[in-house]
Parts: C-alpha cells; sequence; structure tokens
C-alpha cells in the first residue's frame, strides 16, 4: 500500500511512502466498503429525483424499517409504496417540485446521514404567490454487508 504526502519542503511536490505491512482486508469488509460506496451514489443520483423516477431498492434489506416523525413501516414493499406515494402526491399537488441535497456524510462506520431541501411551487390559483420548502435529514444505519436496516427521517 502507499500513501500519497505532501511535506512543506517539496512545496506540492507529492512523496510516495510505501507502507511495507499492510493490514489484509477481509472478503466481508471489502463487501462492505462496496455496498457503502454503492449506496452513497445511489442516494445521491436518486434524492434529486425522487418525485420522478423509482429509486434503487437494492441498497435496502428486506426488512428495512422507515421512520418519520409520524410513522413507522417495516418491509421492502412498504417503503416502496411510501416513495411512490410520495411522486404520486408531489406531482398531484405540486406544479413543479424537486430537492436539493446541501450534504451527503458517513458520521460513523455504519451510518450514511443526508441533509435536503424539498422545494415546491403548488398548484391551484395560489400557484403564482406562493413557493413551500421543506429542509429535513435522513440518518440510513447499515448492517455488516453495508445495506440499509433502517431509515429515520427528521423534517425540520
Amino acid at each position: 500500500m502507499s500513501l500519497l504526502i505532501f511535506s512543506p519542503e517539496t512545496s506540492f511536490v507529492p512523496k510516495i511512502v510505501h507502507n511495507p505491512n499492510p493490514k489484509p482486508i477481509s472478503e466481508d469488509k471489502q463487501q462492505y466498503y462496496v455496498n457503502l460506496g454503492y449506496s452513497i451514489r445511489s442516494l445521491r443520483e436518486d434524492f434529486p429525483a425522487l418525485f420522478y423516477r423509482e429509486l434503487s431498492f437494492d441498497i435496502y434489506r428486506d426488512d428495512i424499517v422507515f421512520k418519520d416523525p409520524l410513522n413507522t413501516f417495516v418491509g421492502i414493499e412498504n417503503y416502496k409504496s411510501i416513495f411512490w406515494a410520495l411522486g404520486f402526491h408531489g406531482r398531484m399537488f405540486f406544479k413543479a417540485l424537486w430537492i436539493d441535497l446541501s450534504r451527503v456524510w458517513q458520521p460513523a462506520e455504519d451510518v450514511i446521514m443526508v441533509r435536503w431541501t424539498v422545494d415546491g411551487i403548488p398548484r391551484g390559483p395560489w400557484e403564482s404567490c406562493s413557493r413551500s420548502r421543506f429542509d429535513g435529514t435522513s440518518e440510513y444505519k447499515l448492517d455488516k454487508n453495508g445495506l440499509s436496516y433502517d431509515t429515520d427521517t427528521i423534517r425540520k
């Protein structure tokens, strides 16, 4: 394994330092990191299009638990139904609707956090003078395989 180090005496010329005894990573841990990376990429790509196309549900376990301030749902089919309903009702009640991701980060080994904002222009006679905005954070807890088993959404 090699490390790339920038030092003041090289003034932006990198030094490569070889680690003669890298710790081997188990195959299970390698798969965890592959799934973790895929989950982060999927969330970054899926969130902005949440109201207009289906999500990648292969980053979740079949027994996924979804929690928000009002409800708790269990199971991948219920999870799919929640996002179908969000898309359906979002398109029905809003002329324009979009999500901006302000941050995706990993505060702990087994957690992915997503901070988001939903903006929308409601349908109806008030659409020219009204705009809705919802800010929130979603926490995705990962199992030993790097799949999400628990999602907690906090709307601010």
